[in-house]
């Protein structure tokens, strides 16, 4: 009877390790997205006025000129970037540079090929970034925002160093992303950082793993989710509880939109709620109804352009 409990014991801990590391590494190991998996990741979007908009974007995202850049991480790692300088007539957008921080397992051509070319058509100049772990920048693994934050800053750094602080720059995310972004707001920035725009992102890592688990996995996913936060401390240094917009933004002197599809079934509204009370009087919320995980440009493009052009138009006149 011992015998046979101590086994039980065993293949219980042998499972629950194996599928944790299993778990881990489809969660935090490098993307495997390219390009080439555009047209699938096409095919899963079920509205097709939707499908076609981002069709078509993707392909004019496509043919804007842009310059291949690169830096180094605080740990080493080649980071990969995207510079679109914008050659149109001057206006009054020319001296702004937008960085721009795409999602988990996500790429800039995916989450913003639609407000990427719209601003670019306003005179914007943008900066896409690989984040680590992802298509072309280097990494095994992805941190949720916790180490990525520290690759927004040296690439602050870099088009501070390029443009001799002569670009005001707008950091702008979406879900990762946008928690990147937030996170970076905590740290000591140049003063030409002149807004954010934050788009679904979430408050701390461990609790947006928590939420997903208990939608997918369920029981499991409550089973596994410390054995797996255990695995990303020990190839990571750092814990998903480390990061929490509640202390990035309570010091934040910049300013910031935070956006949120009412729908949203991987990072729930209630978060986006969470980072504007966070924010204090530098932030703005705006919620879109019915609009689910990044996709509040598409259900409502024109309040989500009218009040991110508003927010950008007030906090430069602000610097002014």
């Amino acid at each position: 009877m011992v015998c046979s409990m101590s086994f039980s014991i065993i293949d219980y801990s042998y499972f629950v390790l194996l599928n944790s590391y299993g778990c881990f590494q489809k969660t935090f190991g490098r993307s495997n997205l390219q390009d080439k998996d555009i047209n699938l990741w096409l095919e899963k979007i079920k509205n097709e006025t939707f499908r076609e908009e981002i069709k078509n974007n993707i392909n004019r995202l496509e043919h804007i000129s842009k310059e291949e850049v690169m830096i180094s991480s605080y740990d080493n790692l080649r980071l990969q970037g995207y510079l679109c300088i914008n050659k149109s007539i001057k206006n009054e957008n020319n001296n702004k540079i937008i960085i721009f921080c795409h999602g988990f397992h996500s790429s800039y051509k995916f989450d913003f090929s639609l407000s990427g070319v719209d601003f670019y058509e306003k005179g914007y100049n943008l900066l896409f970034i690989d984040q680590r772990a992802h298509q072309k920048s280097e990494g095994k693994y992805t941190t949720f925002g916790i180490k990525e934050r520290l690759d927004l800053k040296n690439w602050i750094d870099y088009i501070n160093m390029r443009f001799s602080f002569t670009k005001t720059i707008i950091l702008c995310g979406i879900s990762m992303g946008a928690s990147t972004v937030m996170y970076t707001l905590g740290l000591d920035l140049p003063t030409n950082v002149s807004a954010a725009l934050c788009d679904c992102g979430y408050t701390v890592p461990y609790d947006e793993l928590k939420y997903m688990a208990s939608k997918k996995a369920k029981g499991l996913g409550k089973l596994l989710l410390p054995m797996v936060s255990l695995i990303f401390i020990t190839k990571n240094g750092e814990s998903l509880k480390s990061m929490n917009t509640l202390n990035s933004l309570k010091n934040n002197k910049v300013p910031i939109l935070i956006i949120h599809g009412e729908n949203d079934k991987m990072v729930p509204s209630s978060m986006g709620r969470l980072n504007y009370q966070y924010a204090n009087k530098n932030g703005t919320l705006l919620t879109i109804p019915n609009a689910g995980h990044g996709t509040s440009y598409l259900y409502d493009k024109d309040k989500y352009v009218q009040t991110v052009d508003e927010f950008i138009e007030k906090t430069s006149k602000d610097k002014l």
